[in-house]
């Protein structure tokens, strides 16, 4: 039985090393990347939606963006919407953040309506495919 538990833990401690999960980022480990292609019908304007298993989505740039690919600086960001500006809304959680910058949004969908949005969105797999300078892309 000791070589059993031995080899258990050879196991567990070679996956952790071949995948190198301990220096994986917050979103790199609990968000899986899907893809906006051509935003709106702007050509290249692509959107990367990082979803987590509990339906938090965080809405960033993809690589391919012209913001992102041609290295643009964004110099005013306008959060109204219908004539409510969205940074007076009241925010409440735990106060986590990721530790990476450009994040758009944060947003949790309706619960009727998650799963018949991710299946809109493109997997990491078929951006690449579309987006062949951006092979390297993506949050996994």
């Amino acid at each position: 039985m000791e070589t059993n538990i031995e080899h258990a833990t050879n196991d567990q401690s070679e996956s952790k090393t071949g995948s190198d999960k301990t220096h994986l980022s917050v979103v790199e480990r609990y968000y899986k990347p899907k893809y906006i292609l051509d935003c709106q019908a702007n050509e290249d304007e692509d959107l990367c939606i990082l979803t987590h298993s509990n339906r938090i989505c965080i809405i960033t740039l993809a690589p391919s963006h012209p913001v992102v690919r041609d290295k643009k600086t964004i110099k005013q960001i306008s959060f109204k919407v219908g004539g409510v500006d969205r940074l007076n809304n009241k925010v409440s959680g735990k106060g986590k953040r990721p530790l990476t910058e450009g994040y758009i949004a944060i947003v949790l969908p309706k619960l009727k309506d998650h799963e018949q949005v991710l299946k809109k969105l493109k997997t990491e797999e078929e951006y690449k495919q579309r987006r062949v300078d951006f092979s390297g892309a993506g949050g996994s």
